[in-house]
């Protein structure tokens, strides 16, 4: 598995555990890599994902951003602004944990904003995540 890969799948299983998460999100959560057709509104998706190997000296590293969108349907913003505020608070810095051989060094929240839709039926929320991820040698 690659180390983007890895980290994405921390990330979504991050989310499905937060309480604050899911109170917004339901049960499970709607986040969804690519969000499946006729989805509920509102939901979070993966947007953009860059990578970049990073010298670390020894270490092996890569630093990953990824993009996270959360889309709503209300005339209101207040649905979308709540869910990227619960997503910050539980990802920003968090305890990443990777499947082998990879780890999450650092994580951090680095953007966020809040537009309409492209169809002016609601609207698109924008969570940028900057991780450090590193591949740990085998033992």
């Amino acid at each position: 598995m690659s180390g983007e890969s890895a980290f994405q799948d921390a990330v979504l299983s991050v989310l499905n555990a937060a309480p604050s998460v899911k109170a917004l999100l339901g049960e499970p959560a709607r986040a969804y890599p690519a969000a499946p057709a006729g989805a509920s509104f509102p939901y979070l998706v993966f947007g953009a994902s860059v990578s970049e190997p990073r010298d670390g000296g020894q270490a092996d590293l890569l630093h990953h951003r990824l993009t996270l969108q959360v889309r709503g349907r209300r005339e209101d913003p207040d649905e979308v602004r709540q869910t990227l505020n619960a997503v910050r608070s539980v990802l920003h810095h968090a305890e990443l944990t990777l499947v082998e051989p990879w780890r999450c060094v650092l994580v951090r929240v680095v953007y966020s904003d809040i537009m309409r839709s492209g169809d002016r039926r609601g609207w698109t929320g924008l969570l940028r995540l900057s991780a450090l991820i590193e591949k740990l040698e085998a033992a």
